[in-house]
């Protein structure tokens, strides 16, 4: 049954996700107002503007275009762009399988891409008019031709490695116009991969003292920055033409750290005050820099408050809450939460160590995220990209469990973890009105 596996995990997630857009429907809130806008305005031949007619930069371009050729394709329908991106999660599915075969074998790399199919969150954002489906995509993408990457330089393959280098450069900025949240990822990314070809050499000597391969090394690890800038070149100088500023991917950097640290009640609700008013008055890049000011001066104020505010966005970010991806509202997650738990198995357990740093294109995006949560904000937005890294961990861990304990026990466990996250599913909304009412009872 071995080769009919994979295609099985494909055609469960694809009954998920084309299910959900026949039982869900939801009205477009938020964000999603503004994507569709943008997308009809492209197909009008209005251009990239704002609701006030200005040529605007505060969201990067790639997912208003995929809406906007969505829209084109099938006549503007809402539900049409749904199905595509249901399609396209299918292909995070497989690459996750094939990120996890070659780091961690079939088994592991099955057993992940059965947890992204199956993960609620993932399942949910297909239905959502939001960049999240397409940005995975290309994140999980960018991780598997890096891994292939990291592999041509460690197996000496010449003519491999600048090509790779190439691509990797070219998804990078793919993925940047999708989210500008990753426009400061090419840096770790960069470094890392230059600290693994100078700690650690080809295993044979004949490779490790080809002069040829060295060049190509080096200058594969040069072209994923030139060539990601060079993705990012056309939407930059569109932005220096329209505001008369340097504008690398969008505007929206002010009000995403200022919404961080003065939150609503919750992450990812944009405050509505006196500075975000007087900001409004100003071009796009004046007040994107008047607001992120306004947070300096805030944190400088209470340095107490910003403290307690980074411990809550950590909090928030890997808690198996979601307030803004699932049908209902301060959902719990119980296929999140299973991920979470035996990803920190393995990354307890396993990962400190593992001689070899053939790992890091999966962990480091990881990590990658969760900083820029804590300087933005612990949404489940910000982590949704990263659960089918997460689901590589998880996998792995319970690869770990098999050979250590059996598979009847490691069966017994995992699916123990499962029924137990259900039934926390199950008492969530009852046991947080309990709660909030202890609260207000204390108050």
């Amino acid at each position: 049954m071995g080769r009919y596996e994979l295609p099985a995990v494909l055609t469960l997630a694809a009954a998920l996700r084309f299910l959900l857009l026949l039982l869900w429907l939801p009205g477009l809130t938020g964000d999603e107002v503004d994507y569709d806008r943008l997308a009809h305005s492209l197909i009008d031949g209005r251009g990239y503007i704002s609701p006030r007619g200005e040529p605007t930069s505060l969201r990067p371009p790639l997912y208003p275009a995929f809406v906007a050729a969505g829209y084109a394709l099938t006549g503007g329908t809402v539900q049409a762009v749904r199905f595509l991106q249901a399609t396209l999660d299918l292909g995070t599915v497989a690459l996750t399988y094939l990120i996890g075969r070659r780091l961690f074998g079939r088994g592991p790399g099955l057993l992940a891409a059965l947890l992204i199919s199956v993960n609620l969150g993932t399942v949910a954002a297909t239905g959502r008019l939001l960049s999240e489906t397409l940005f995975t995509f290309l994140l999980m993408a960018t991780v598997a031709v890096t891994v292939r990457w990291l592999w041509a330089m460690r197996e000496g393959r010449v003519q491999a490695v600048v090509p790779l280098g190439i691509g990797t450069g070219v998804l990078l900025g793919a993925a940047t116009l999708t989210r500008g949240i990753f426009l400061l990822f090419t840096v770790p990314l960069t470094v890392v991969a230059a600290w693994t070809r100078w700690i650690h050499e080809p295993a044979s000597d004949r490779v490790r003292s080809a002069p040829a391969l060295r060049k190509a090394t080096w200058a594969a690890i040069l072209a994923v920055p030139v060539t990601f800038a060079l993705v990012l070149a056309p939407w930059t100088l569109r932005n220096y033409r329209v505001h008369g500023a340097f504008v690398p991917v969008t505007t929206q950097l002010g009000i995403m750290l200022y919404a961080s640290y003065h939150p609503q009640g919750i992450f990812g609700l944009n405050p509505r005050d006196e500075v975000t008013a007087a900001a409004a008055q100003l071009s796009e890049p004046e007040a994107s820099a008047a607001l992120v000011r306004a947070t300096v001066d805030s944190i400088r104020t209470s340095p107490g408050k910003a403290l307690r505010l980074e411990a809550l966005k950590g909090l928030y970010f890997w808690a198996p809450l979601d307030w803004e991806i699932l049908p209902f509202y301060g959902a719990f997650n119980p296929t999140y939460a299973f991920i979470a738990i035996w990803s920190l198995f393995y990354v307890t357990l396993r990962l400190p160590r593992e001689s070899s740093p053939s790992t890091w294109p999966a962990w480091l995006p990881i990590l990658y995220f969760f900083g820029m949560a804590l300087l933005f904000q612990g949404s489940p937005r910000y982590r949704l990209p990263v659960e089918p890294l997460l689901a590589l961990f998880a996998a792995a861990g319970l690869a770990t469990l098999d050979r250590r304990v059996g598979r009847r026990t490691s069966v017994a466990l995992a699916g123990g973890t499962m029924v137990f996250l259900i039934l926390v599913g199950a008492f969530a909304e009852p046991l947080k009105h309990l709660a909030k009412g202890w609260i207000l009872g204390l108050g």
